[in-house]
């Protein structure tokens, strides 16, 4: 099994567990799939041991972290997804400054919104 079927089968199992997908492959369909998939989080194998020590913090916070260049992917998705649903003005700001590396704290304070208000769901995906 890969990673987006393993990330959906735990998830499906277990739904209280955050999962943070680390990997080597920065391609739009293992972004895109990963988040579907339910992961709260995207790092690649090279990030530093500081960076991959606060996405796990992150993620046990129940916190999205996104490695910046796989946030630019999904931004992408968003401008041109495959289904013909367009996500809310509010849903597009949220994810243009999760793009831009912002953490949900940052977020919700730029928007003036409650913290759990700006944690993008795999359904936006």
């Amino acid at each position: 099994m890969d990673g987006i079927a393993a990330t959906s089968a735990i998830r499906r199992e277990l739904p209280d567990v955050e999962v943070l997908a680390l990997t080597s492959v920065l391609e739009d369909a293992s972004v895109i799939g990963a988040v579907r998939a339910g992961a709260i989080g995207y790092l690649l194998k090279d990030a530093s041991s500081a960076d991959l020590c606060r996405a796990i913090k992150a993620a046990a916070a129940g916190q999205v972290q996104i490695e910046p260049r796989a946030a630019a992917r999904l931004m992408r998705e968003v401008r041109a997804p495959d289904n013909p649903e367009a996500l809310t003005e509010r849903e597009t700001d949220v994810l243009r400054l999760l793009a831009q590396g912002q953490s949900n704290k940052e977020i919700a304070h730029s928007l003036g919104i409650g913290e759990k208000t700006s944690r993008p769901t795999s359904a936006a995906f």
